[in-house]
């Protein structure tokens, strides 16, 4: 009977000892997992080079809305989101050079908040997104060429040359919309066509920004919401995939069916669950490097830090290689809302605010 007992008694205990080990486990698991969720730890490190963006000068603009049009030869060429129709240089001191004007030659029913401009060499190219019409305004006699585009709508537009361009757009595939970069020539005609891989659903888990790189005479996609980046060359073809330095795989994109009326009929649209987690913002090429804006904090930073600034990690274009990161100050607070590097400087619009830097 004793036996029995002391026999019951010690499986008792190593019950008990098991239930305490095991709660102890999962205690230091979740401890572990919490912790690094609030240092922001995503299980990767970077190269980073202190000090590397000096500021050279500033400049209050009197909206939000600009965007870089062309960095090149001293000047920056800007356009207004809020007023395409309009063109404005600035020498690399931030100084007035010149301004042009094209509203009275868009067509009827176009609009300025949906235009864009770029100044490309001797040429200013205008794109009515409206009628889906692209202009080409000669700066040295003022020569006018018009052609029509064979896409609407579309966005992020990169010139390659006088003859072609690149236009982030959609396109119907399998009764769903997709997302494409389609190369176009002067005449309006799809040359070549990219579509981006998508993950979970076919449109917002392809959402990303598109760049071409004259020195190395390639085109970059950069997914948003995903690790990840596409080289091409100016054929769309794919030279290569590959990962940037944080661990983040696969995109959280959640989208949702409703049904819209457009133009008194009722389609089925899709949209945004809820907003999805930034892992990629803004990018820029310069001498056969990729610059990416990354929203994720590194194992080897600290919140002090991360919370100060902007994050660039920097790619060798020819093989996807991490070369290193630095940092942008935040400026008064105002979100980084585009960048452009160019002949060793960055240039940078936070807000109304654009800042002029060198690298170190």
């Amino acid at each position: 009977m004793n036996n029995s007992i002391q026999h019951s008694y010690k499986k008792h205990i190593r019950a008990s000892f098991g239930v305490i080990l095991f709660a102890l486990v999962v205690f230091v698991s979740m401890y572990i997992i919490l912790h690094e969720n609030e240092s922001g730890h995503n299980g990767f490190k970077r190269k980073v080079k202190t000090n590397h963006c000096i500021q050279l000068n500033e400049l209050n603009l009197n909206s939000d809305g600009y965007y870089f049009s062309e960095i090149a030869q001293g000047h920056i060429a800007m356009n207004n989101l809020f007023d395409g129709a309009n063109l404005t240089l600035l020498s690399y001191t931030l100084n007035p050079i010149k301004q042009y004007r094209f509203e009275d030659l868009l067509d009827r029913g176009s609009t300025p908040k949906l235009t864009y401009s770029y100044l490309y060499q001797d040429n200013i190219y205008v794109f009515d997104r409206v009628n889906a019409i692209s202009m080409r305004i000669d700066t040295k006699n003022d020569k006018v060429k018009k052609t029509k585009i064979d896409s609407l709508p579309f966005r992020n537009v990169e010139i390659i040359n006088n003859d072609s361009f690149l236009l982030m757009t959609s396109k119907s595939k399998d009764s769903m919309d997709v997302r494409a970069i389609k190369k176009v020539n002067w005449h309006g005609r799809e040359v070549a066509r990219f579509i981006p891989t998508k993950q979970k659903e076919s449109f917002f888990s392809t959402d990303g920004y598109c760049v071409y790189d004259s020195n190395s005479n390639k085109i970059i996609y950069t997914y948003a919401y995903r690790g990840e980046f596409v080289c091409l060359d100016t054929n769309l073809k794919v030279l290569y995939k590959t990962h940037t330095i944080d661990t983040n795989r696969l995109s959280t994109v959640e989208s949702r069916k409703r049904n819209a009326v457009i133009k008194n009929r009722e389609v089925k649209v899709v949209t945004l669950g809820k907003p999805p987690r930034v892992i990629n913002r803004n990018i820029s090429v310069s001498k056969g490097n990729l610059f990416i804006q990354s929203y994720l904090k590194a194992s080897n930073e600290k919140s002090d830090t991360y919370n100060k600034v902007y994050i660039i990690d920097v790619y060798a274009i020819e093989n996807g290689k991490y070369l290193y990161s630095f940092y942008i100050p935040r400026i008064k607070n105002k979100n980084l809302l585009r960048f452009k590097v160019s002949d060793n400087k960055l240039f940078a619009l936070h807000g109304n605010t654009l800042m002029v830097y060198r690298f170190s």
